[in-house]
């Protein structure tokens, strides 16, 4: 049975609403976010980040030859949207040096979904590819150790190779702004990281 774009945008319906839900309660002054981070931050934000991440994974898998074959926004900006709500989570737990709220097993999982998911976003370079980068790599920054860097590059192992070089490309990133700047303040995306917005 072929998947059409209807079915694809009705599968993503349900993740659309919960996301327009957590973009509403972390960003009320409904800000650009390809420009500004998230308000505040709480002990919920990552948990429902995450649910939507595996979630969204998992309905892009149940439809991998149609997004093999079409454009990654047939999902209806379902993961357009995710990748700059994770990448102003990031700026706003950075900025607020809040990383040791966040629990380190649940910040693995959602890189592991940001690495996995770029098998998907690469297929066609853009927009979506760059979101992607961005979330992946913003969140590296706010949460950055060694060995989550090797458990990434463990993950991106089995990617295609668009897929691996978006992975190394925000690997080698985040690793040039923590050596420039020192204390890892800087940002991948034109965007007000400090939470002044």
């Amino acid at each position: 049975m072929l998947t059409s774009e209807r079915t694809v945008l009705k599968d993503f319906r349900t993740l659309r609403r919960q996301l327009r839900l957590i973009q509403g309660r972390y960003n009320a002054k409904d800000e650009n976010l390809h420009f500004a981070c998230f308000d505040h931050a709480d002990a919920d934000l990552y948990p429902q980040l995450l649910s939507l991440a595996v979630d969204g994974l998992r309905t892009v898998r149940r439809h991998k030859v149609y997004f093999a074959n079409h454009p990654f926004f047939s999902d209806g900006l379902f993961w357009y949207d995710l990748f700059l709500a994770i990448s102003a989570a990031a700026h706003r737990v950075r900025a607020d040096k809040a990383q040791r709220y966040i629990p380190e097993a649940l910040v693995n999982k959602l890189i592991i979904v940001l690495v996995q998911i770029a098998r998907y976003t690469t297929v066609e370079d853009g927009d979506i590819t760059k979101r992607n980068y961005e979330a992946l790599g913003n969140t590296l920054l706010a949460f950055y150790t060694n060995d989550r860097i090797q458990v990434v590059r463990q993950q991106a192992r089995t990617l295609p190779a668009q897929a691996k070089r978006l992975v190394n490309d925000a690997i080698r990133r985040v690793k040039e702004l923590r050596t420039v700047e020192g204390n890892g303040q800087g940002t991948l995306v034109t965007s007000n990281a400090e939470g002044t917005a």
